[in-house]
């Protein structure tokens, strides 16, 4: 075993995640080179110490902060997003407040591309496209 692959695999030892056969191999050339040694009882050490400190409890109101801290949002509202964010079908949906499934019905129509196989969505193109619909809807004559 080289040291290079002895110090990869130290984590793994640690966290008991080694196959048998590597644990013998690894202990092996543990026996043989200080250096490795020196390695592996350094992170032994560092693992005790994280070990024997506990994790702070968070405070009883960290929810209740951080729910006063977000924005009141409800439904389906959303904030707009980033002109030049490229948003995936569930966030275009949610921008224009429709289904997911309905976005997907009026792919002809809603300006969309494609990357490895995703569709993908532009907020900017979808402003730019909201805009032009809605331009459409006023001009449009109403039917009686």
């Amino acid at each position: 075993m080289t040291c290079e692959k002895c110090r990869e695999d130290l984590s793994a030892l640690i966290d008991r995640a080694l196959a048998p056969e590597a644990v013998q191999k690894l202990w092996g050339h543990l026996r043989v080179c200080s250096d490795c040694s020196l390695a592996c009882a350094e992170i032994c050490c560092v693992e005790a110490i994280v070990h024997s400190n506990p994790a702070p409890a968070a405070p009883n109101d960290l929810w209740d902060r951080v729910r006063a801290a977000l924005p009141a949002l409800s439904g389906r509202e959303r904030a707009a997003p980033d002109r030049a964010a490229i948003l995936t079908p569930e966030e275009a949906a949610a921008y224009l407040r429709i289904t997911v499934a309905e976005l997907m019905e009026s792919l002809s129509d809603i300006p969309h591309f494609h990357v490895a196989g995703q569709v993908r969505f532009r907020s900017e193109a979808l402003e730019e496209w909201t805009k032009a619909a809605r331009e459409r809807a006023v001009d449009a004559p109403h039917s009686k």
